[in-house]
């Protein structure tokens, strides 16, 4: 049974990913999610799709959680802030194979900060162009 996201959970190494049934961001840790929040940020961020989730996407037509983003939890909620600015990217698995950024879809795969807020993600520092594989 999943929580309500709590100060102990800050700093910890967590899986992200937009939950399209409750409309909120699930937060897994060690594979069990922890909690939802509509609003979190990432720090050393790792954008991940598992090609194998996505051609399931593809052939069966049914979704599954094959993509989201690896970082350390830095801040939820209230605690945020303000998150305009930064580099905005979007996931699609009918049109692309990973993360893309809204200006030019370009394939993007980590950032040094993610904002996730409601469904808006803007990423800012260092950003990652190039497939860690």
């Amino acid at each position: 049974m999943s929580r309500e996201l709590s100060q102990t959970d800050l700093g910890k190494h967590v899986f992200v990913y937009y939950n399209l049934r409750s409309k909120v961001w699930s937060v897994r840790y060690h594979g069990k999610v922890i909690g939802h929040t509509d609003v979190l940020r990432l720090d050393n961020v790792i954008l991940k799709v598992s090609q194998a989730g996505r051609a399931r996407v593809l052939r069966d037509q049914e979704k599954n959680v094959h993509a989201g983003a690896y970082g350390t939890l830095t801040a939820y909620g209230d605690l945020l802030g303000d998150t305009w600015g930064g580099t905005a990217i979007t996931y699609n698995p009918y049109k692309y194979h990973s993360f893309v950024t809204m200006l030019n879809k370009g394939p993007v795969y980590g950032a040094d900060v993610a904002c996730l807020e409601h469904r808006r993600v803007a990423i800012y520092g260092h950003i990652r162009f190039d497939s860690p594989e």
